[in-house]
């Protein structure tokens, strides 16, 4: 009874989980299989297991917290067996006599929760056929081996969407500083002309409702390219004691100051 909490989305980190192919990998070289990963992937389980469902499953990688910009037209992959086994039969990697079609490693940003992620992923995959091994490293580690030597297979990350898809989203797409060892900044290698001249048009477009049409447009292009596939919206967690009062201040919520934080007198 002395404490309030909550797990409300945040307007201005806004925080997603989400799978990162590198597009160097002779198999997530090709959009059917990236696609065939999606539609093997059920995000309401992985919201139940690794989340408490108090996250959102995303089908763009502008969350809806973000609207105008996010596009609600979007519906994202389907939990689909049958369309993941197709799209893998069709790009050539037929099971072989064990079942098995091509094995891969999968690493994880080093969270417990991504940690739960990635165990999902596996045993999700391995049902269409591919097989996993999950690699855990500290942090350090994970942004050597993704950003700077990029010798992996596919990640799970948690990146910021942040307050505008120009400040959060366009890193994750854009191509200009692609390969360059920034972590968190285009794990993938995509290249994409018309996604660079939307992103780069939007980053300066005074008029909202231009933007507006400008990110539905590379949401689109996106979503069927899949570079990146969004799982998940994850909200803030917080728990204060209620004599804690003015926490949560400020478009920040819990990652803010608390300048403006203060204790009612009471018993503790």
């Amino acid at each position: 009874p002395r404490l309030q909490a909550q797990a409300l989305p945040s307007h201005y980190l806004n925080n997603i989980a989400a799978v990162e192919f590198n597009l160097k990998n002779e198999f997530f070289a090709l959009a059917p299989v990236r696609r065939a990963v999606a539609h093997a992937l059920s995000l309401e389980l992985l919201n139940k297991i690794a989340y408490h469902q108090y996250a959102q499953p995303l089908a763009s990688p502008i969350p809806a917290t973000l609207a105008p910009f996010h596009d609600p037209a979007l519906k994202g992959y389907a939990h689909d067996i049958a369309a993941a086994n197709a799209l893998l039969d069709q790009a050539g990697f037929k099971r072989a006599s064990d079942g098995k079609r091509f094995a891969v490693t999968l690493d994880y940003f080093p969270t417990p929760t991504l940690k739960q992620v990635a165990e999902y992923v596996k045993a999700a995959l391995a049902r269409v056929g591919i097989h996993v091994t999950v690699r855990s490293q500290d942090l350090g580690g994970f942004v050597q081996r993704v950003y700077a030597r990029r010798d992996f297979d596919f990640e799970i990350n948690g990146v910021g969407a942040l307050f505008d898809p120009t400040v959060g989203v366009q890193r994750l797409y854009a191509s200009r500083d692609a390969g360059k060892g920034i972590p968190f900044v285009n794990a993938a290698g995509y290249r994409n002309a018309e996604v660079d001249a939307l992103l780069a048009q939007a980053a300066v477009e005074p008029d909202e409702g231009r933007r507006v049409v400008q990110f539905q447009q590379f949401q689109k292009i996106v979503m069927d390219e899949l570079p990146l596939l969004p799982l998940v919206a994850v909200p803030r967690g917080n728990a204060w004691n209620q004599r804690v009062q003015g926490l949560l201040q400020g478009v920040e919520g819990s990652a803010g100051s608390f300048a403006y934080a203060w204790l009612a007198p009471g018993a503790r």
